[in-house]
């Protein structure tokens, strides 16, 4: 227990030192009696290594950071080893789980969020394929940190906030080695549901020189839901299911530390593809009768559903520059990902091919095809980028002072690859700079922190010639078909230089409370593919309005920590002018929205062997759909999920058994929705696990998880949305029942 605590706080200090510029892997703890949180571990004192080299109270953090230990991520990865499941069920203002590959219908208070790998970002700012948490294994990780509202501290897209993934370290010690097996299936079909993974790991660190070297294998089966119906592995609106899939994640470090220099090199290739006998048509869906779609067994991809991910990164620190401490990071990330499109026409009969022809439509177009084909979608995305970190001390008479100061640089390539259809999007490479400048200052004996600052972001995006396709849908006899009206457009050039400003402060009113809050902003280009593709008018990225995305974010909250509990409220509100949505029809719509909400943390440790706690996430957000400047339609499922409540029961009866029980309230939304003209219900759910940890002797454990162990029939929130906005027959797919899973691990 001692030592989650302790990864607890470290990572609280990490994040607080990222939002400041700083480098999260410099950062130690001094050992401390601790107290576990779900949100994030109050400290009667942290140490910042990387960054001031001073003594930091907790209390002075001005920003609402979450994070998931590698401890609570082990625990985790036993019931689940998707990573958007596991920040669902731990992290306040993240949505819930999409119950598939994508994490699209996901957000961060309700906007979309920056996802990095140690500091590589994942996310595209061109092109949001939503696979960002997707590009790397659980068994990798060995901490999350989750930064709620927008925040520019490493900017290029983060209106909703950041979700900082950071890999395993090496651990003390000459050499060091692990291992693990894990299994897991489903009682209704325990031969096709059997799923395991394996890991191998070794580091060690020996006259300063340290290694790492971490392997795993996953081989997943089919998902039921519970009622025994086989789940699609390809369920629509989630660009892919987690069924039927094998993947494989090798990281390795290696690095070199002397006296104020340290040096680390460090690459992780990720790749899943999935193998499955049951990719042809999705049918059946019902909502009136609680039916779950299903699919048929055969195969309609030309090729195999999969994604590649290769991240690179070097890092260099200085503790003894201008008086303080200088970090300089290059990297590079590609991403290859071949996903389906949403929709399936089983052929096309000769008098819409007629029609067709005659208006000089395209068949392919959102899969109208001849062939009977899945039409699927192939991107590739290229970065590289360097960050130079500069944190200098700054003497002003008696005022504390620092200032992080430096600048960024990102190039990025994205483009469509054809596969069984034409591509209608054009290729984009973007070059980005943005100096930026913090100013942190302390008063009143430490007890008010206030920390602000400025950072301009300069982006260039090149976009290629290329064949658009805006659509709509023609009627013949009792069916709508869509079909899209080609036009080419020439590229061109378009330039952002946005300024993003932010300040906060925290005060300690005593020992116990601590008052924080802020204003800060986030910027992102928003979908410039589907504005210059769906748009008929468009016929030269010269018309292009530069409509990119800033966000302004505010909050406020207060923390508190006693001697045996802690407990947070936030309150926040964010706005932007140009909101993306879409209508039926899929057309990018930009118009001003606004988000607010209220976030909520406690735990509580009841005596030495029980500890308890939860977190409450509620939100709620509009849109003004005709541009008249006023808020008259509610923001969609896809962004506003309804209110989410998690609990928790921790119990550890002996120092080798640790007990925990944890549970996921959905609730209920009701909206009506302007593009669809309907009403929009979303129904509540109630998810259970369960999880055992058994340490058989000092180097071997087992531990046992279920996964909805009440065998809960529910649909999750993003397919209630698409079957409420698109039909049920291929969009009302059931989340999965009861799962029994067990992990054998051993250090030696």
């Amino acid at each position: 227990m001692g030592q989650m605590l302790k990864y607890s706080g470290l990572v609280t200090a990490a994040v607080l030192a990222a939002v400041q510029g700083a480098s999260a892997q410099d950062l130690t703890l001094e050992d401390q009696p601790v107290l576990t949180t779900e949100d994030a571990t109050l400290l009667d004192l942290i140490v910042v290594k990387g960054a001031t080299r001073t003594e930091t109270p907790i209390s002075e953090a001005t920003v609402s950071v979450s994070v998931v230990t590698e401890e609570q991520i082990a625990e985790q990865t036993t019931i689940n080893t998707n990573i958007g499941d596991i920040i669902a069920k731990t992290v306040p203002g993240f949505s819930q789980s999409v119950e598939g590959m994508s994490d699209y219908g996901q957000t961060l208070r309700g906007r979309n969020f920056l996802t990095l790998i140690d500091g590589v970002p994942q996310t595209s700012n061109l092109l949001n394929y939503g696979r960002s948490l997707n590009n790397i294994s659980a068994s990798t990780i060995g901490q999350i940190e989750v930064v709620r509202g927008a925040t520019a501290a490493y900017g290029f897209g983060a209106p909703g906030g950041l979700v900082n993934i950071i890999t395993k370290e090496p651990k003390d010690g000459e050499f060091n080695a692990n291992m693990s097996l894990g299994v897991k299936a489903s009682p209704s079909n325990l031969t096709e549901s059997f799923s395991y993974i394996t890991e191998l790991g070794a580091s060690g660190a020996k006259d300063g020189f340290f290694y790492l070297i971490n392997g795993s294998f996953q081989e997943t089966g089919s998902t039921y839901t519970a009622d025994g119906e086989r789940r699609p592995p390809n369920s629509f609106g989630t660009q892919g299911g987690k069924d039927d899939i094998m993947d494989y994640d090798v990281l390795a470090k290696v690095g070199y530390q002397h006296e104020a220099h340290k040096f680390q090199a460090s690459v992780n290739r990720y790749q899943f593809w999935q193998d499955t006998d049951w990719g042809g048509v999705i049918y059946g869906g019902d909502s009136t009768t609680n039916t779950s779609a299903v699919a048929g067994k055969e195969q309609l991809y030309t090729q195999t559903p999969k994604s590649e991910n290769t991240t690179v990164s070097t890092n260099y620190t200085n503790d003894d520059i201008l008086g303080g401490t200088f970090d300089l990071q290059a990297y590079y990330n590609y991403t290859d990902t071949t996903f389906p499109q949403n929709w399936y026409y089983p052929g096309v009969d000769g008098a819409l091919l007629s029609y067709l022809s005659s208006i000089g439509s395209s068949l392919s177009y959102f899969g109208l095809n001849e062939s009977g084909l899945y039409p699927q979608v192939r991107t590739e995305i290229e970065k590289y980028g360097a960050r130079a970190t500069f944190d200098t001390p700054l003497t002003a008479d008696a005022l504390e002072l620092d200032l992080v100061w430096g600048v960024d640089f990102i190039y990025e390539q994205t483009k469509e690859v054809e596969i069984d259809h034409p591509t209608y999007s054009p290729d984009y490479k973007q070059t980005g700079f943005a100096p930026f400048a913090q100013l942190n200052s302390r008063f009143f004996d430490d007890r008010l922190s206030i920390t602000g600052g400025v950072r301009f972001e300069h982006l260039t995006v090149d976009i290629s010639d290329f064949t658009a396709q805006s659509f709509t849908k023609v009627k013949l006899g009792d069916e709508e078909f869509p079909y899209g009206m080609l036009r080419d457009v020439t590229g061109g050039s378009v330039t952002f230089n946005e300024p993003l400003f932010n300040i906060s402060g925290s005060f300690n009113i005593n020992d116990t409370f601590t008052l924080y809050g802020g204003f800060s902003q986030g910027f992102q280009l928003g979908d410039l593919g589907r504005a210059l593709s769906n748009d008929p008018t468009f016929t030269n990225v010269s018309q292009l309005e530069n409509k990119g995305q800033t966000t302004d974010s505010y909050e406020i909250g207060l923390r508190a920590a006693g001697s045996a509990w802690d407990a947070s409220i936030t309150g926040f509100y964010n706005q932007s002018e140009n909101g993306v949505t879409y209508d039926t029809d899929m057309n990018i719509r930009q118009s001003p929205e606004q988000i607010w909400g209220v976030e909520a943390t406690a735990n509580y440790q009841v005596t030495e062997q029980v500890v308890l706690g939860g977190t409450l996430t509620w939100m709620e957000g509009e849109f003004d759909s005709d541009s008249d400047g006023s808020y008259d339609s509610d923001l969609t499922a896809d962004r506003i999920t309804p209110w989410k409540l998690t609990a928790y029961a921790q119990y550890a009866p002996t120092d080798w058994v640790n007990l925990r029980l944890q549970g996921l309230y959905s609730g209920h939304r009701k909206y009506f929705d302007v593009y669809a003209n309907n009403d929009i219900k979303i129904d509540s759910y109630f998810i259970v696990d369960a999880f055992a940890d058994l340490q058989i002797n000092e180097k071997s454990k087992l531990s046992l998880g279920v996964e909805n162990i009440t065998n809960t029939n529910y649909v999750p929130v993003l397919n209630q949305y698409y079957s409420n906005y698109l039909g049920d027959s291929q969009y009302y797919i059931k989340g999965p029942g009861t799962t029994f899973s067990a992990k054998y691990s051993l250090k030696f």
